[in-house]
């Protein structure tokens, strides 16, 4: 039996943790929490089945067994706690600012960092020392943000993103490389890195790409005028995945295919698959710039795909003599033709996934 802390009745929450073997068996339930809503939002289980339970909690004190920690703020704070397999609290610890705080999902990584991902309000928040700042100073709206635990519990990244209205990490998936697949949504005008795009009315969904050391490096688009969101994520690898969610009116672009909502006061539900990422210079979507002016306004200044495939790209930059001015195997979005004078220069483009070329 497992008995809820909670005083107040209605709206006070705990948590709970519970194993079922193979025939069906439930083996192991494992509860705790405070006095008031508290509740995870998605688990992880280490290659020694240690499950990571990851979530929020609006109690003042929470409790894993013997390791307890206060609520920073009046809202809520996050937590992250270690269950071993004999159904003991091993290792559990606590962040958030003063405003609300809230994790949505937690992904492994194959070194055995954990990447957390969510969403908080109020002109700043605090992860262990990190201080990510509201890009709405008044801190009505929230911002996305996506951090990085190491084996040890010490937070080794933290970055924000989104735009001055309300944006949010809902998903997370970590890559062989070590980067993590974010998604979720942002509204109007938001920054992503040194990626900047503005949604085209409501909620926009975004597919991004966090690389090991914190930057963004690919950043896709889908949409229309009216809200629209995604409620489910599946990735196979970087360049094949599925989402799902719903459409606002009158009508959603994904890539080269415009979905029409039917219905005059609800959302429609969609599907839509990403398959294979460039196939060539006529590829929807995929846009490579022809022009670049380095001085430092902000505005083209550097050599940056639009709707990048979520893969490894090569590229190679020649001058109008065919000598090689710039390579790099996994380019990062970051070229700025630094040290080389104006004038015309080509540039070769293989996505690592097929080999197929752009020219230009």
């Amino acid at each position: 039996m497992l008995i809820n802390n909670g005083t107040s009745g209605f709206g006070s929450d705990d948590i709970f943790v519970a194993r079922l073997n193979r025939s069906g068996t439930w083996v192991q339930a494992v509860r705790t929490g405070g006095s008031r809503h508290d509740y995870p939002t998605n688990i992880v289980m280490e290659a020694d089945g240690t499950f990571v339970v990851a979530g929020n909690y609006f109690s003042s004190v929470a409790a894993f067994g013997a390791i307890c920690f206060l609520n920073t703020g009046q809202e809520t704070d996050v937590f992250v706690a270690r269950l071993s397999p004999a159904g003991a609290w091993t290792s559990a610890l606590g962040t958030g600012g003063p405003n609300h705080y809230s994790i949505n999902d937690i992904a492994l990584a194959p070194d055995g960092s954990l990447v957390v991902g969510g969403d908080f309000n109020g002109p700043y928040t605090t992860i262990d020392g990190i201080t990510l700042v509201n890009a709405d100073r008044a801190g009505t709206y929230f911002d996305a943000y996506v951090a990085r635990l190491d084996r040890s519990g010490v937070w080794t990244q933290a970055m924000r993103a989104g735009s001055t209205t309300s944006d949010a990490a809902t998903r997370l998936v970590a890559n062989l490389d070590g980067s993590v697949t974010v998604v979720r949504y942002f509204t109007g005008s938001a920054s992503f890195g040194t990626f900047t795009p503005r949604s085209i009315g409501g909620n926009d969904i975004y597919i991004g790409r966090l690389s090991a050391t914190g930057n963004w490096t690919r950043l896709q688009q889908a949409g229309g005028p009216g809200d629209d969101g995604l409620l489910s994520f599946y990735q196979k690898d970087s360049t094949d995945f599925t989402v799902a969610g719903r459409i606002g009116r009158p009508t959603a672009q994904f890539g080269p295919f415009t979905l029409a909502n039917r219905n005059k006061l609800f959302p429609n539900a969609y599907v839509a698959h990403h398959g294979s990422a460039v196939s060539g210079p006529d590829l929807p979507g995929f846009t490579i710039p022809n022009i670049i002016t380095p001085n430092g306004d902000g505005l083209n200044d550097v050599f940056r795909f639009r709707n990048a495939p979520l893969t490894t790209v090569a590229l190679h930059i020649f001058n109008r003599w065919g000598q090689q001015v710039y390579a790099s195997m996994d380019y990062q979005q970051d070229w700025n033709a630094a040290g080389l004078p104006a004038g015309l220069y080509y540039y070769f483009v293989v996505p690592a996934s097929d080999g197929t070329s752009v020219k230009g």
